[in-house]
């Protein structure tokens, strides 16, 4: 099962080609195995070999091309820090650059996980084939992160590794700050925001598992510790 249409026509892609080739508009580039549903969208992809119609970022030092107007919009948030896509889930304040972001982080708040992993010995569970994909980099040691920075070669297969390599060697500026009156905190990931917030709301929503055991916490992984550290000897 998927979540969106976008994710059935990658595996389709990926898995069918056989079937895909039928249904799907084949680009035509040398060396490109690129398929799309309509003439429209194969004409855009074409222009980006081509070199055509490309919009330039025009941030001071900033060699960005985008292949439309919506996707520099995308990327000059990576500038200003603008994030104008909230989520509505009860309790949460993430906030986003972009909506497809949002809409993968949506799906975070489900318990449905139908992507499992097929390594050898991995029981994995995933809510996204895209966690499915970033988890099985672990397993075969694709670097699948790579850093935006113009003439950076960094990568790594963990998101975090990337953006700490960003703030270490490029921007020196840690993007997430926190919005409590008083505190200068700054974080590198927006998840280690939303946890800090949750000190200032004293909000621990992490009950340990043990049966017997009534201590709460912040964080899941903090709650795991305790639970093998205090309840597992």
């Amino acid at each position: 099962m998927f979540f969106s249409s976008s994710e059935l026509d990658n595996h389709m892609k990926k898995c069918h080609a056989d079937v895909a080739s039928k249904e799907f508009m084949p680009c035509t580039w040398p060396g490109c195995n690129a398929l799309f549903k309509s003439r429209l969208g194969l004409r855009a992809h074409l222009q980006v070999h081509k070199g055509e119609n490309l919009i330039h970022c025009d941030w001071p030092g900033c060699n960005y091309t985008a292949k439309n107007k919506r996707q520099q919009e995308n990327h000059l948030r990576k500038h200003t820090g603008d994030r104008p896509f909230s989520c509505d889930y009860p309790g949460c304040d993430s906030k986003f650059r972009t909506n497809d972001s949002l809409r993968h982080h949506k799906k975070s708040h489900s318990e449905y996980r139908p992507f499992r992993c097929d390594w050898p010995g991995c029981e994995a569970n995933f809510k996204t084939n895209r966690g499915l994909t970033i988890h099985r980099a672990l397993h075969t040691g694709e670097k699948l992160f790579k850093c935006d920075w113009p003439d950076c070669e960094f990568a790594s297969e963990r998101k975090y590794h990337v953006d700490l390599h960003i703030y270490e060697n490029h921007t020196h500026v840690k993007p997430f700050q926190c919005s409590w009156i008083g505190c200068d905190s700054s974080f590198l990931r927006n998840d280690k925001l939303q946890n800090h917030l949750k000190i200032h709301r004293q909000e621990k929503p992490f009950k340990c598992i043990h049966p017997t055991c009534e201590k709460h916490f912040v964080e899941k992984g903090n709650m795991m510790k305790h639970f093998h550290n205090v309840h597992k000897r």
